[in-house]
């Protein structure tokens, strides 16, 4: 196949390939490399502009000074990097370096959108997903954490398989889901009430079990004295001690009342300091 080359000092020496532009170089079969300096080296790249470089085999740069390299790659923005295999970097400056990786966005405040982990994806001028399998979505948001998920403005996840959800929420614990930050609390509404045993409750069932402690305790109260804190104490099968330093020692002993002591077995001792 016949190839074709445009410009000064443009070269195209893959079969069927094309360089349009002063020192474009196309060397794959069936490249393209358009605009000065560009170049699409392997077989079936497109680098188009400025010094735009396609370097892996059917790898896509556009932009200029964006870079391509890995296999299956596209990068699209002024100095995009796509490194990894399949990876996408869409966005000016942004970078896409694990393999399978996905960032999108463009520089804020000069911070660019960063996907450096295996399958990793961030999307949001700023955004990091670091980690593999990480996602960031969201303006500044980071995930560093393996298999963790930062969701928002600033949102932040350092745990591996952690949740961040929403602005400024830190999700640092492993296997945690976090709705917040240390002074930026939020609360969770409208959650259905729990039924399995790993579910989260909701405040009505909160306040059922509370009520039931309630009349519970009804029939049943106690007070110690202001100045000791003695608790009751058992020793034996069966034993039972209620009251303010109350002993029960001995198998079924049995001390009811401030200061009772039952100190053998079967015995029984009701009263204060009743013996």
């Amino acid at each position: 196949m016949e190839s074709s080359a445009v410009g000064f000092f443009a070269t195209a020496n893959g079969d069927g390939a094309t360089a349009v532009g002063a020192e474009a170089t196309a060397d794959g079969l069936e490249s393209l490399a358009v605009g000065f300096g560009a170049q699409a080296s392997d077989d079936y790249a497109t680098a188009v502009g400025s010094q735009a470089l396609a370097l892996g085999f059917n790898s896509t740069a556009a932009g200029s000074w964006s870079e391509a390299s890995g296999e299956n790659a596209v990068a699209v923005g002024a100095d995009s990097v796509a490194a990894g295999a399949n990876t996408t970097a869409v966005g000016q400056g942004s970078i896409a370096d694990g393999d399978y990786s996905t960032a999108v966005g463009g520089v804020a405040g000069g911070f660019s959108a960063e996907a450096t982990g295996l399958g990793a994806v961030a999307l949001g001028a700023g955004a990091g997903a670091t980690a593999d399998l990480a996602t960031a979505v969201g303006t500044l948001s980071w995930a560093e954490g393996e298999s963790s998920s930062a969701l928002g403005y600033n949102a932040y996840a350092a745990g591996q398989n952690s949740v961040a959800l929403g602005a400024a929420s830190v999700a640092d614990r492993d296997n945690s889901v976090s709705v917040g930050s240390a002074g930026n609390e939020r609360q969770i509404t409208n959650v259905a009430a729990g039924t399995e045993g790993t579910d989260a409750v909701n405040l009505d069932q909160l306040n059922a079990v509370a009520d039931v402690a309630g009349k519970t305790n009804k029939y049943f109260q106690a007070s110690g004295s202001a100045n000791s804190d003695a608790g009751a104490y058992v020793e034996g099968e069966d034993a039972l001690a209620a009251g303010e330093a109350a002993n029960a020692i001995g198998n079924g002993a049995a001390a009811l009342g401030a200061g009772a002591n039952a100190l053998a077995d079967a015995a029984t001792a009701v009263g204060f300091n009743a013996l």
